[in-house]
């Protein structure tokens, strides 16, 4: 037990660099094909086709890409499965530009 809760907290303190957790670059024109790939992956089934809340996309999204310039790249990042066992975890899409991370918008967490 007192394990697990020197973990908790070592995650906690200690969050990875955003670069080490890029799975892989999308394609700003495609990003409902990133999307569907991501729910895929995370759920193991084909989403309902809905796409993601109005809400998210009008206060999270829009604002996010809106940041995008024409040489930025735009990735698909998750953090390593020991944030996941311990309530830590989360992934989405991060801008990079000149090798920096820029912005970063969430789509899943726990």
């Amino acid at each position: 037990m007192l394990r697990h809760i020197l973990n908790c907290i070592k995650l906690l303190l200690i969050t990875p660099d955003i670069k080490d957790c890029l799975v892989r670059q999308i394609d700003p024109k495609r990003i409902e094909d990133a999307f569907e790939l991501e729910h895929q992956e995370f759920y193991n089934e084909l989403s309902s086709g809905l796409g993601l809340s109005p809400y998210f996309m009008e206060n999270e999204w829009k604002p996010f890409i809106a940041e995008l310039l024409p040489d930025d790249e735009l990735w698909f990042y998750r953090l390593p499965a020991e944030y996941w066992q311990h309530l830590q975890g989360h992934q989405g899409y991060v801008i990079i530009r000149n090798g920096k991370k820029i912005a970063k918008v969430k789509t899943i967490w726990n």
